[in-house]
């Protein structure tokens, strides 16, 4: 998806952040948002398409209301079809100066070099067992031992974690190996 966010007002002056966020509301610029999600487009694509990114180059041009800066963020990026990563390469060259864009991805090698090479490059480690413990506890998550099975599983993703943990995962897993382990077992026997 592509997420676009300017720091203006709204043109209607609401804030609808401020209901949910209390210090949204003390806070003298909103944020607005625009979000393209990575939808099917008219010829059926889930990759990010050039008509995506060609409504990204047009809206980047804008000045803010307020002379906020204008935050997009692409991810993941390795979903840009070929022609939607050329055709981002020219704003990448020469970013509006109140622009920050931001590439999200899990597999940079995916990308064109053309792009990867106009980026400033940040990698993020995974979250350690226990750095998450506490927030894995506030989800109702107590086992320590199945809960570094489920991010192993996950692949150092909470997020994804927790949805295995919510989908019973481990105990499809389980269910698999004691099945796998019957059919060896009458096989060898």
């Amino acid at each position: 998806s592509i997420n676009k966010v300017a720091n203006d007002e709204e043109a209607d002056g609401n804030n609808d952040d401020t209901a949910s966020n209390p210090a949204a509301a003390t806070t003298s610029t909103t944020t607005t948002s625009r979000s393209t999600k990575n939808k099917k487009s008219s010829s059926g694509s889930r990759y990010i398409v050039i008509e995506q990114i060609r409504e990204l180059n047009e809206w980047i041009k804008f000045k803010s209301h307020y002379q906020g800066l204008k935050i997009v963020l692409i991810a993941p990026a390795e979903q840009m079809n070929i022609n939607a990563a050329n055709s981002l390469l020219k704003t990448l060259e020469d970013p509006p100066g109140d622009a920050l864009i931001m590439l999200a991805t899990s597999y940079q090698a995916q990308l064109l070099a053309t792009i990867r090479s106009r980026c400033q490059l940040i990698n993020f480690a995974a979250v350690t067992l226990e750095q998450c413990l506490p927030w894995f506890t506030k989800q109702g998550l107590a086992n320590n031992h199945d809960i570094g099975l489920l991010l192993a599983l996950a692949d150092g993703g909470p997020l994804l974690a927790l949805e295995l943990s919510r989908n019973q995962v481990l105990t499809q897993r389980m269910t698999l190996f004691n099945e796998l382990e019957g059919v060896i077992t009458k096989r060898l026997t």
